[in-house]
């Protein structure tokens, strides 16, 4: 398939796919504005006739998600109240996830900078450790950035360690 764009992110503007009842189906949100190309890929897809597409009234990109089938991590970096009702409903309700995960005051908006899962109830999360922390202070490269991110990657994987395997 032929698909003319301008931004290589894929993983961002593409369809999350989703699988119920053995039926694929394509869910459209909103990549950025002015990227009419980008914002139409779903439905170039779903116009080869072999999956539906459905959009969202949310602004999102597909970075900020993940799933390991069942559970949903998402960001909610950026969101309103309104905006963050409106994707857990998407996500919980149309693309299927039994339970979402939203991780506030996340180091990044896109969940697949930090974390990954590796299966059921496993997951990855990145971390800074005191060790790589000196090794930046000693060359005179450690910021407040890299600390205060160090700080929320722990607190992350504080939240979740309950829930998952980290």
């Amino acid at each position: 398939l032929y698909f003319p764009h301008s931004s290589f992110w894929i993983r961002d503007y593409g369809p999350i796919v989703s699988n119920t009842n053995s039926q694929l189906k394509l869910h459209n949100f909103s990549y950025r504005e002015g990227l009419d190309l980008e914002n139409r890929l779903s439905y170039t897809l779903a116009s080869e006739g072999k999956y539906p597409a459905e959009s969202h009234e949310v602004a999102y990109d597909g970075g900020n998600y993940m799933s390991d089938g069942e559970t949903c991590l998402a960001t909610d970096n950026g969101l309103d109240g309104v905006s963050r009702g409106k994707l857990i409903d998407s996500i919980k309700n149309k693309i299927g996830c039994s339970e979402v995960v939203l991780i506030p005051d996340a180091p990044h908006d896109h969940v697949d900078m930090f974390a990954k899962f590796i299966g059921p109830q496993h997951l990855l999360i990145a971390q800074i450790d005191e060790k790589t922390l000196a090794f930046l202070e000693s060359h005179g490269e450690l910021t407040k950035q890299t600390r205060l991110t160090a700080m929320k990657l722990e607190s992350i994987s504080e939240a979740l360690r309950h829930r998952y395997r980290i």
